[in-house]
């Protein structure tokens, strides 16, 4: 399970695959809090075995990570970050894995998912991609999106999900 702490953890993903958990965590070592140099405590990903074992999987004391899923298929981890040469606010990004563990850098999915707002909760079922964003044409707050995977690297142009899944309310 998740290790105990006295510190930020949300948004887990059990992967059945791995038998793990993917979770976002803040930034610690000892037991303690740690900061950038602006004193900034971002957020990482970590990961949870059912055996007690655990590792930091991505972790940057600038950059917070958040709204891990991981799809068996691919092997893929995607996940929501604020990199400065992102699209604007958060984007989606995935990194490819070997049985959870990261094997390449970050790879952003791109302008017909990311936008100059920011886009969050990233989901994969039946070959499509469904995320949140509030930029899009929405009914307000974040809207649920639908974008269909194409190819490896290549998604369709997202559609909102309409009334019905989502309202003027944030939908994720």
């Amino acid at each position: 399970g998740i290790p105990v702490s006295n510190f930020h953890k949300s948004t887990p993903y059990f992967s059945k695959d791995l038998n793990e958990i993917f979770y976002v965590l803040s930034n610690t070592a000892d037991g303690e809090l740690v900061y950038d140099q602006n004193g900034k405590n971002a957020l990482a990903i970590g990961l949870a075995g059912y055996n007690g074992s655990f590792e930091y999987i991505l972790k940057d004391l600038s950059t917070s990570f958040y709204y891990p899923f991981y799809e068996a298929k691919t092997q893929r981890l995607y996940f929501v970050a604020n990199f400065e040469e992102g699209y604007g606010g958060t984007d989606i990004y995935y990194v490819n894995t070997n049985n959870g563990q990261i094997m390449s850098s970050p790879v952003n999915l791109g302008p017909r998912i990311n936008s100059p707002g920011n886009e969050i909760a990233p989901y994969i079922f039946n070959n499509s991609l469904y995320f949140s964003s509030d930029v899009f044409y929405g009914l307000g707050g974040m809207d649920i999106y639908k974008s269909n995977i194409m190819d490896v690297d290549k998604f369709s142009i997202a559609i909102n999900l309409g009334r019905g899944i989502n309202t003027t309310s944030d939908d994720f």
